[in-house]
Order: structure tokens, then sequence, then C-alpha cells
């Protein structure tokens, strides 16, 4: 995990694959803020406030398998 200074903050950077093997990019902010960008078809597929809630609304049927794009 590698981490940016921002403001006198920290912030996380994770390199990760999902259950399909997809690379993901995932940032964490020390307060718990977080989001999660997939670099197929660079989507982001989660954005997170610092109480751990969803603000980003992704389709459950969305398929994460190439060719198919994530939708």
């Amino acid at each position: 995990m590698g981490n940016l200074t921002m403001s006198d903050q920290k912030v996380y950077v994770e390199m990760e694959k999902d259950a399909n093997g997809l690379e993901k990019v995932v940032l964490k902010e020390p307060r718990g803020a977080s989001a999660q960008v997939h670099l197929f078809g660079e989507h982001v597929t989660s954005w997170k406030n610092d109480r751990g809630e969803e603000l980003l609304f992704v389709n459950s049927r969305a398929i994460f398998r190439p060719p198919k794009a994530i939708r």
C-alpha cells in the first residue's frame, strides 16, 4: 500500500484485483472515506463517505468481465 500526502493528510492507495481478476485502484482517507476505480473502462465503482455509506449506485446486474463494459 502506498500513500500520498495531501493537505497534511495521508491518502492510501492500493492496487487490488476483484473476484473476476480485474485490476482496481482503492483510495482510502484516514477518516474512512474511500473510492474504488476499476482500470478496465476506468469506471468508478465505489465512493463511500467517512461513515462508510456508499454514495454511488452500481447496478447489481453489472457484469465485471471483459469484453463487456461495466454498466
